[in-house]
């Protein structure tokens, strides 16, 4: 329950995308950063309260207030992804302004410069390289600034070891956040190809039958909750066959693809394009009946009928379809049950002659 929790809370109660990862990451980061900044400044005032390390009066209160900033950020960010960047700069300012007051206030400590080098790192992972560069930029001339016009007592060799140390840690910063963005970049476009060739037909680039029962059988879903009609086209090549055989699979391939680019062309933008088999194609159309189906399978044939195609030798040939049409039943569980009947009605297409729309009969 409290790991549930804390994840929880890292991730802002918000559900991530998965092009949203690089967002994903960040949130959880800078939720992180706001735990562990109101963790320390708790820690940093039960020990002024108990005198082991005294921060003065003006100190304690900015960190309490740092403190509460964090926590209304979080607040804020909760649920709202979208105002990740403006929150972002709001700690990142809220730490600028405590760190810069502990510079100004608590001169008996040595080592409270330390905190803008985290502060540079967070910038460069929060929020990207002109940020981490302004969180290097500002620091450092915070720091000219409280030893040359306010006297704060910072030797010349901390101060120099200072602005040095800096900037090798902001180089170092810069260096893995470009790294980290371009193989980030680099990783989701390959996430993208690999989702592309798991679910597209490589040769004629409409969906590979695996992604087509997945994609019609969640819309038939949806189609019988709302009890709203659907229906499915069958769609074979005539004599395709003999293509390959006369002309050679390169031509074959050149038909498919245009067949295929016109079957898309003639549907909707809802609707589900699939390529099944060899030359067999399918088609669901959620919302539509059967006449509105039959109207799109006798368009998709004669527009498949007017394809110019020409041999090899430039002889010109004609291709045809035999389309089966079903529409929804009481009785479909699946895809496969409206595709059955879709098959049935396409080879009582060819027996008929070939070139023609049928409507199952069921």
């Amino acid at each position: 329950m409290h790991r549930i929790n804390i994840a929880n809370f890292l991730s802002s109660g918000v559900q991530f995308e998965e092009a949203e990862e690089d967002l994903a990451f960040r949130v959880r980061f800078l939720n992180g950063l706001i735990l562990i900044a109101i963790t320390s400044a708790l820690l940093f005032v039960t020990l002024d309260f108990f005198g082991v390390n005294m921060l003065g009066d003006w100190q304690l209160v900015f960190t309490e207030l740092h403190a509460l900033v964090g926590a209304l950020v979080a607040i804020w960010l909760r649920g709202r992804k979208q105002v990740y960047t403006a929150a972002a700069w709001v700690i990142l300012i809220s730490a600028f302004l405590v760190f810069s007051s502990a510079l100004m206030l608590v001169l008996s400590d040595e080592f409270r410069l330390i905190w803008y080098f985290i502060m540079v790192v967070a910038a460069y992972v929060l929020l990207g390289n002109w940020a981490g560069i302004a969180a290097t930029v500002g620091p450092i001339m915070m720091v000219a600034v409280a030893k040359f016009n306010f006297g704060i007592p910072i030797s010349d060799n901390a101060f120099t070891t200072f602005i040095l140390s800096l900037l090798v840690t902001s180089g170092i910063a810069f260096s893995y956040t470009r790294l980290s963005n371009s193989y980030f970049e680099r990783m989701t476009a390959n996430v993208n190809k690999l989702r592309e060739l798991a679910t597209k037909d490589p040769l004629t680039g409409l969906w590979n039958a695996r992604a087509f029962y997945d994609m019609s059988n969640r819309m038939m879903s949806l189609g019988q909750r709302s009890t709203s009609p659907h229906c499915t086209l069958f769609i074979d090549l005539d004599h395709f066959k003999s293509i390959n055989d006369r002309f050679g699979h390169a031509t074959g391939d050149t038909v498919l693809r245009a067949v295929a680019d016109c079957i898309a062309d003639s549907c909707r933008e809802s609707d589900i394009v699939g390529r099944i088999g060899g030359e067999e194609f399918v088609v669901f159309l959620p919302n539509t009946d059967a006449n509105g189906a039959m109207q799109l399978a006798e368009k998709i044939r004669q527009n498949v009928e007017a394809l110019q195609h020409t041999t090899p030798d430039n002889e010109p040939y004609k291709i045809t379809l035999s389309i089966g049409v079903a529409h929804k039943s009481p009785s479909d569980h699946s895809i496969a049950d409206i595709q059955r009947r879709a098959d049935v009605a396409m080879y009582e297409a060819k027996k008929q002659g070939r070139n023609r729309v049928v409507l199952s009969a069921a």
